[in-house]
Formats: structure tokens, sequence, C-alpha cells
């Protein structure tokens, strides 16, 4: 009787784990499942003004071809871009021309010549930030 009482005990102990881990991993949220909650986060470090972890979280968007539609992708490299002029990173430069040349057409194009413009003149850059403040369309700012 000893042993079958053991055996019962056992028996429920590995449903109630069961049970229990099978609940635990129905109580993660959408946004924890989306593939875009990294961007999400991205953004989220950007507003905080976190813009050396923001970027390399919105590269990394960039680098995942199967997790994120070209959209996404997009934003991320306008993020990016506008992250590397902020922090007067060397490749801001290249970003942008980088966005400018794949996304001509995008609604960030004003907001990004603006960042590259504030980027070359503070960086002594007048001409090429004259260039870049030509290229903003002022009523697309906000």
């Amino acid at each position: 009787m000893q042993n079958s009482t053991k055996k019962l005990c056992k028996i429920l102990c590995i449903c109630f784990l069961m049970l229990f881990l099978g609940g635990v991993s129905a109580q993660k949220t959408q946004t924890f499942q989306m593939p875009d909650a990294k961007l999400k986060t991205a953004k989220e470090l950007f507003d905080m003004q976190q813009y050396g972890a923001a970027k390399d979280l919105f590269m990394k968007i960039m680098s995942d071809e199967a997790g994120f539609c070209e959209a996404q992708r997009e934003e991320a490299l306008f993020y990016a871009a506008v992250c590397a002029c902020r922090l007067y990173h060397k490749d801001a430069g290249l970003l942008c021309r980088t966005f400018t040349e794949s996304y001509p057409e995008s609604i960030h194009s004003s907001q990004l010549h603006w960042n590259l413009a504030n980027y070359r003149f503070n960086s002594s850059a007048y001409h090429l930030a004259l260039l870049s403040y030509e290229k903003v369309d002022e009523g697309s700012l906000d």
C-alpha cells in the first residue's frame, strides 16, 4: 500500500507541475510574443534618449531578415541613423545615405535630413549642413 501511495503522490506532483508550467507560459503578454517587441523596446530607449542602446537594437532589427517586415526595417534604419547623428558617430552620414537611397519616398526623409544637418553643423561641416537643411520640408517636421 505504501508503494501505491508514493506512486500516486508522484503522479499528482507531476500533473501539478505540468499544469503550473503550462499556466506560466499562457501568462505571457502578446507584446513579448510578437516579433516587433524589439522595435517597441528600441523606440522606448530612443524616447528616453538612450541613443547608444537604441541604435544597437535598431541595427539588430535591420539585420534580422525573417522576423521583421520591410516597413519595420525602414523604421529601424531611420531611427538608427538619427541615433548615430545625435551621438555624433562617424557612421551617421553612411546610415543617412543608405536610408535615403533605400527609401527615397519615405515620410521620415525630412526628419532625417534635419538630424543630419544638425549633426553636420555641430561637426563644423557648414557647407554640408546647408545642403542637408535645403532638403528639409519644414511642413513635415513635428
